[in-house]
């Protein structure tokens, strides 16, 4: 709203302008504020004397380089226009802007993902300024949405994000940030990208193996795709049991995605299931993790469960099971009621 005095737009004097709204900044934490201007400002401490005095003298060297023929006013517009002597300058000037547009995009996405409370460490000085380093040069939403919240995760939990994670997610292409989100409700246990056991009446596709999503096949482009954008290990699937645990006194066997948990009674099938899985790197699965606080991802959707379940189908017929119980993961966690579904 052009009434909200935490909308910034500035004219650069250039074609390009920074137009951001800094409420989340302004309305972060003492804890996030103060992270917030080292992200965007480094080690120095901006005060509004200092902002006055520093426009004034670029109201100043304007003024000079006017009367220098470096640059023209256009009063019609209320600019400054480069002649051909500073052109160069102000194509660096121009580069520059979008960077600082990036970083406070960038920022804003923290600020929104700050929590309360002080922690007994700190993110590292190094870590700060590779995270400054780099937001410079993310432009797609996708991926400022991504670099913001972790830097967020980091102030909430610091050394809980390394830097190699950094070094994966900024050499992520935006249609492959797009590419893993579309495979998330596929994800289980934080760290295994689901596959599908082909059964004697599915096209075997790169052996007995395949993954689909749930079907038809995925092409195994997109798992190289995956794999050379380091989100995948491997674009070859390995295998593993579901997890043990005791509930209301009966042994289970469970699995879990971002939104739903699934398990059998271990009474009722032969042998413990296995899951077949494509391993997520750790850097992906940071990300996951982050993502799986984001509202809007993280929805109530019963046909992503019912797609889960089609995937690991086969796998649990092999085991002697003929149906599955699944429930929605609350916020808090837990799972308030279970559907019991046959295949």
């Amino acid at each position: 709203m052009n009434d909200d005095k935490s909308l910034i737009n500035v004219d650069l004097g250039i074609s390009i302008e920074i137009k951001a709204d800094l409420a989340p900044i302004i309305k972060a934490t003492p804890k996030g504020f103060k992270y917030l201007s080292l992200l965007l400002f480094g080690k120095r401490e901006v005060k509004n004397e200092r902002y006055i005095r520093l426009l004034k003298a670029q109201t100043d060297v304007d003024e000079k380089e006017i009367l220098e023929g470096k640059l023209l006013f256009n009063p019609k517009e209320n600019t400054l226009l480069a002649t051909s002597q500073n052109f160069k300058q102000q194509l660096v000037g121009a580069i520059q802007d979008e960077e600082i547009q990036n970083l406070i995009a960038c920022s804003i996405k923290t600020a929104e993902n700050v929590g309360e409370g002080e922690t007994e460490k700190e993110p590292s000085q190094d870590f700060i300024n590779r995270w400054r380093n780099d937001a410079k040069q993310i432009h797609s939403e996708e991926l400022q949405n991504i670099w913001g919240r972790l830097m967020a995760e980091e102030i909430n939990n610091p050394d809980s994000i390394s830097l190699r994670t950094l070094d994966v997610v900024k050499n992520i292409s935006r249609s492959e940030a797009e590419l893993f989100v579309q495979y998330l409700k596929y994800i289980c246990n934080w760290r295994c990208l689901i596959a599908y056991k082909a059964n004697e009446n599915d096209p075997i596709h790169e052996g007995y193996r395949v993954f689909v999503q749930p079907k038809p096949i995925i092409n195994r482009n997109e798992l190289v795709t995956l794999r050379d954008a380091g989100i995948i290990l491997d674009v070859d699937t390995v295998s593993g049991n579901w997890l043990p645990l005791v509930k209301d006194n009966k042994n289970i066997y469970y699995s879990f995605t971002m939104n739903y948990c699934f398990y059998v009674f271990a009474d009722e099938v032969k042998m413990t299931p296995r899951v077949h899985f494509l391993e997520l790197t750790k850097a992906a699965q940071d990300v996951f993790l982050i993502l799986c606080q984001d509202k809007d991802i993280r929805q109530c959707n019963r046909q992503d469960a019912i797609d889960f379940i089609e995937v690991i189908r086969q796998d649990l017929l092999d085991c002697g099971a003929n149906h599955i119980y699944f429930g929605y993961i609350e916020n808090d966690g837990q799972v308030a009621e279970y559907e019991k579904y046959f295949f």
